[in-house]
């Protein structure tokens, strides 16, 4: 792929990763829904989750203040590598992708161009009509769930994001979650014997 016209689709952590890796040897675009906002890895010194933390955003609760108010806020781009690229003209920025007919993408603002590669980074979304069992999915297609413990004995979550504070759908906070299912899980074991 080395020099060639690539575009990256989607303006998340991961698409920015991509498009900053790629910058070194091609030419990229990378097609964003929304203005970025970018976040330092560092901070004087200590590391952005490390202020999260102190500023208690980190693992803030579904159903705090704090929580409440960092659930509207859109997720950051953590480093200022793709900032930078950008500014310097190493990596374009076109709006959002509206179709594509073979190599030839189309925008939101009627602008098209043509790629050698597309790379399409846009996240996903948790799909869970594939569980059949009456009262575990919502009407809006979510888990029903108090902390990923479910009315259905034995049936439990993990990772959903949000699931009890900000950090359930990270590395960093899953095991918050996980310890709490974990005793769950051994006391209802226990109870059963």
């Amino acid at each position: 792929m080395k020099g060639t016209d690539i575009l990256v689709v989607g303006g998340g952590n991961s698409g920015a990763q991509i498009a900053v890796e790629l910058a070194k040897d091609n030419n990229v675009t990378i097609a964003v829904g929304h203005k970025f906002k970018f976040l330092p890895l560092k901070f004087l010194g200590r590391s952005i989750f490390s202020w999260l933390e102190i500023f208690g955003l980190l693992y803030a609760g579904t159903d705090t203040l704090k929580g409440k108010w960092f659930r509207k806020q859109n997720d950051p781009i953590f480093g200022k590598e793709l900032k930078s690229l950008i500014r310097n003209k190493k990596v374009d920025v076109k709006p959002k992708v509206t179709h594509v007919v073979n190599t030839e993408v189309h925008f939101i603002d009627k602008s098209w161009n043509k790629y050698t590669s597309i790379i399409w980074a846009t996240g996903f979304v948790p799909y869970y009509d594939w569980i059949n069992i009456k009262g575990v999915i919502s009407n809006d297609g979510k888990p029903i769930h108090n902390r990923g413990i479910t009315n259905i004995n034995g049936l439990y979550f993990i990772g959903i994001p949000w699931q009890y504070q900000r950090g359930s759908g990270l590395i960093c906070g899953v095991s918050l979650d996980s310890k709490y299912l974990v005793s769950t899980i051994i006391s209802n074991v226990s109870k059963n014997k």
